[in-house]
């Protein structure tokens, strides 16, 4: 199943799906009606389950998910902007992998410290959204997500 042609194409189609949603004209057209922003919103968290399904269920590799934990917390070249949608979803997403992934990097053996470096980076992302004051980058109910999610 590693090297299969059916997991090259499942990573292929949920790579441009999920980048859709960091497109500025993908969230214009989202900001235009509350219908709109509800889609995307349900959208953005269908695909963030299913990401979390595959990690689970040892589809998906480290690497990949360490990647898209970066995009959703505007850590890479995908995504530089913070959006309260997007932030939730990251918390949707390490509430749902947050034990195995945890346990993965301090039980694995193969770049075990390019990924303890990762996991360590990403929840310094949480922890400094988490500690915003008085800026409106992201609102009080998401800062509250973060602190329930540790």
């Amino acid at each position: 199943m590693k090297n299969s042609l059916f997991r090259k194409q499942l990573f292929t189609v949920c790579k441009i799906c999920f980048e859709k949603f960091f497109d500025t004209e993908e969230r214009e057209k989202s900001k235009a009606n509350l219908e709109a922003t509800l889609k995307f919103q349900q959208k953005l968290f269908g695909n963030i389950e299913f990401v979390g399904e595959l990690y689970r269920r040892k589809i998906l590799p480290q690497s990949t998910l360490i990647s898209v934990f970066e995009s959703l917390l505007g850590m890479s070249a995908v995504n530089e902007l913070l959006d309260d949608f997007i932030m939730e979803g990251a918390v949707n997403l390490m509430n749902k992998i947050g034990d195995n992934f945890e346990s993965n990097i301090k039980t694995g053996k193969k770049n075990n410290e390019e990924s303890k470096k990762s996991f360590d980076k990403i929840i310094d992302r949480f922890t400094w959204a988490m500690e915003l004051e008085g800026e409106e980058i992201i609102s009080n109910r998401i800062k509250l997500l973060i602190k329930n999610m540790f």
